[in-house]
């Protein structure tokens, strides 16, 4: 079973399976105002060139549209307490990658996003979804 550990101090993705340990990436994290939560997430869907909807102002930017920071790939992350607005996802900046740049979510460079975005399984899928442990 795949399990994805995200280490936000480190900024840091692992990919375990079972307790082999497969890769590892730096990522793009939270930022001091919009920290990435800590917690046990699943996989909830994974969608491919995504369109986005803006938190500050409720602007929907298309796949493709410069300004569209997620990238090549959304992969959806929730729990009970975060049901919603948090993923792991390519970003149209991929200089912030290795920072604290993002509004919560996890930030890969497109082709990094990509590789995962074929690892993870959904909940809507075959079998259990990928686990996902933010610490």
């Amino acid at each position: 079973e795949l399990t994805v550990h995200v280490e936000l101090d480190r900024q840091r993705l692992l990919l375990f399976l079972g307790d082999a340990f497969v890769k590892e990436f730096r990522v793009g994290v939270g930022k001091e105002s919009t920290p990435t939560p800590r917690g046990r997430f699943v996989v909830k869907k994974k969608q491919e060139n995504p369109d986005w909807t803006r938190p500050q102002d409720g602007k929907v930017l298309l796949a493709g549209d410069p300004a569209n920071e997620l990238g090549s790939v959304w992969i959806h992350i929730a729990n009970e307490e975060h049901p919603e607005h948090y993923g792991i996802h390519g970003t149209n900046r991929p200089e912030t990658v290795g920072s604290a740049c993002s509004q919560g979510c996890v930030r890969l460079t497109n082709a990094e996003a990509s590789e995962i975005y074929w690892w993870v399984r959904g909940s809507s899928n075959a079998g259990p979804a990928t686990k996902v442990l933010l610490n």
